[in-house]
Parts: structure tokens; sequence; C-alpha cells
């Protein structure tokens, strides 16, 4: 019999959670007193938490977290892996890739169109057709490379916070709202989101900025340990918001040696420095794949343009035969698009894999390039009518999962 022939994937029981702790300690190298086993437990959702068992044995297991993550001013349903483990006995016997292909088939019933994950390889998660999708941009910085004060201080204050409140988070919600807004890809975060992961998870202190008004209009999350700043979240809706928040943070200088935050990539900070030769360095994250190209293309916001239009693409997906084929975009004067399958191979005017869709239509490749490296097979015409259709965004993804 071949291996992994008997292994069967379900879902998690209940009273399963004790499983899932052991591999996810063992596969993450980290420990849990009895009090946060216990907390553990009461929180566990066994629906969202799929295993390769055999013979009640787990083998190996992930999670599918339900998300919405912005898209061109709009929200999407999302499918977060996470969590994805394997007893080291029972790797290489294709357990994590009959959860992955599974979680495919999962994600499309729950109508959650496109997935993130944090890989351990992007190599592995590529074959299965995520693609990098976020790079960010890590900086450390000395006490004498901090940005210099302005003399003049803009209009407002800042006010200092560690423990969680309603208020608190319904304020944070609207301006990282806002704010997140102007990329693809960050979490739409709810309540809980910001209590577990956020404050709990984080244990940091929040600082926010108030305008006149005394609406919040900026904030940092922030962590001081061993003469270290860590920086977890910056978020300003405008510069001089900025540069209030740096004020703030520079206001730390007798309290440490150095600086560390992560930011976007289209992040300007060494460029306004008077030098810029810190240390930073750009990091790739979070991978992205569409589940369901049908459902994704029909609430994808395209560019508005008033004229009828017809587009067929061509896409290779390997583990996802729904999406392995032809699909012809059609737009009506009023903007209105319908996606339908299936098409003549005349018709073809875009070939691709999900790999390149992906990257192309999240934002964090053009489709000029994509074209120019030989991802995108499509002639001059076609390319630049994909430059106009698809706004031009840049990922981010603040969050860890």
């Amino acid at each position: 019999m071949e291996s992994g022939e008997l292994m069967e994937i379900r879902q998690f029981k209940p009273e399963e959670c004790d499983k899932s702790l052991e591999l996810s300690m063992y596969a993450f190298q980290y420990e849990l007193s009895p009090e946060q086993l216990e907390s553990k437990r009461q929180h566990f959702k066994a629906d969202q938490v799929w295993g390769a068992f055999e013979e009640d044995k787990l083998c190996a297991k992930l999670t599918i977290l339900p998300f919405h993550i912005h898209l061109n001013n709009t929200l999407v349903t999302m499918g977060g892996i996470a969590g994805v483990a394997t007893w080291p006995e029972e790797r290489r016997r294709g357990a994590v890739a009959k959860l992955l292909t599974h979680s495919l088939h999962i994600m499309k019933e729950q109508g959650q169109t496109i997935s993130f994950l944090m890989p351990f390889s992007y190599p592995f998660y590529r074959k299965f057709g995520w693609e990098n999708c976020v790079d960010y941009k890590n900086y450390k910085l000395l006490t004498a490379q901090l940005p210099p004060k302005p003399i003049e201080i803009s209009p407002g204050s800042i006010r200092r916070y560690h423990a969680a409140s309603e208020q608190l988070i319904a304020e944070l919600q609207e301006v990282y709202s806002r704010y997140v807004s102007r990329y693809n890809g960050a979490l739409a975060r709810d309540e809980d989101w910001w209590m577990t992961t956020v404050f709990e998870r984080r244990n940091a202190h929040i600082a926010i900025f108030y305008g006149e008004d005394n609406k919040p209009v900026g904030y940092v999350n922030y962590r001081v340990t061993d003469r270290t700043l860590t920086v977890f979240e910056f978020i300003a809706l405008d510069e001089n918001v900025k540069t209030e928040l740096w004020r703030f943070l520079s206001n730390h200088d007798s309290m440490i040696d150095q600086l560390t935050i992560s930011a976007p990539i289209d992040d300007t900070l060494a460029y306004l420095l008077p030098d810029p030769r810190i240390g930073h360095e750009i990091v790739s994250s979070f991978m992205g794949r569409i589940v369901d190209v049908a459902g994704f293309l029909q609430q994808y916001p395209f560019t508005p343009h008033a004229r009828e239009l017809e587009l067929t693409l061509d896409i290779a997906d390997a583990y996802a035969p729904w999406n392995n084929g032809t699909f012809r975009l059609s737009w009506s004067e009023d903007g209105v698009v319908t996606v339908a399958e299936g098409a003549s191979s005349a018709e073809i005017a875009v070939s691709c894999s999900i790999q390149t869709l992906t990257s192309m239509f999240i934002g964090y490749k053009r489709p000029s390039e994509l074209h120019r490296i030989g991802r995108l097979q499509a002639n001059r015409d076609i390319v630049a009518l994909l430059e106009q259709i698809l706004p031009e965004r840049t990922t981010y993804m603040p969050d860890f999962f």
C-alpha cells in the first residue's frame, strides 16, 4: 500500500484540541503554561482546523482562518492558512499536500476567493499555487539617526495607553481602516483581533495622536525592552501627524540605544532623513493565491471605463481544476462586468499561471513587468489594456497569522 493512502482528511473534533496544541508546540518550538493551555482549549475552534489522520493518529494539520482584506477600496473574503505542521516521522508522506489541496476546496465552498499564508518555504508553497505578494521594509536606527524634531509643533496632543477598552479599539479601528484602505492585502480587523493579536500577543503600548478637533489621526504601537524601541505599527494619516509621532518616539532617546520598525514597501523614511545611510532591508512576507478565479474576477473592482470590452484569460492551475481553463470577461457600457467560463483558443488574449494572475491582480506586480520577464503572455496592446483596467496599489499586511 502506498505511503499516505490510508490518510483521512477531516476537521478536528472539539475534544481533540490537545492533539492540535501538542503538535503546534512541538513544530513551532514553544511552551504554554497551564493557564495558557486552558485558555487555548476554551477558544479552540474545531471547525477551522483540519487534520490528516491515520486511524485517529494525527499526522499533520492546518487552520483556515476567515478574514476580509482590503482590495482597491473594497473588502473581499480571504482564507488565511495558518499553523501548518507535521510530526517529523510523518513528513514527506504527502500529508501537507493533501491538506493544502483539500483547503482549496473548502475555501471555495466558503466563498473565500483568495488565500494568504506566511510561508516557511516560498518554493514549497509556490508548487501549490501561492505566490509572494507582500514585501516590507525593516529599519534599524541608532538614537543619533532618529528623525530631527522640527521646532514648529503641529496642533494636537498625544495620549498613551496600555490596557484595551472598547473606546480605544474603536478609535484605533477608525485610523487603521482609513490608512490601510490605501493598500491591498491588509486585514479588515474586528474587535476580537484587536484584543487578542494587537493587545494580548504584543503586550505593547499605544500612543495616539489627536488633532485639533480631538479626533484620532495616527498612532504607534510599540514596546521598549533592553534599550531597544520596537515599533510594531506606525499609522499616520498625513505628514504632519507622521512628524509628531516621530517626535514622540524620538523623545525616548535617553532610554534607548536603537529603534527598529517595519513599514510598507513604499515608505520614504530614509529619503527624509538628513543622512539616509541607515540600516534597512527589504523583507518578503505573505504569499497569496486566488482560490476561485471566476468568483474573484466577478467581485474584482476594476478601474471604471465607459466602453464595451471583452477579454479572455487562459489560466494554468494544477491544484484547483475549476481554475484551470479559460475565462471570458465582458464589460457593458455602464461598467458591469460578467465572467463566463470557457472560450476557444482563438479568443485567448492573456495566458499565465495562477501565481502570476494573483500577483498581478493583488497589485504586487504590474502587467508590463510580468510581460517583460516572461510570466505573462499577451501582445503589447493587451498589456496596455491591463495597465488601464487594473488599479495601481501597493500591497501591505501589518499582521501575522
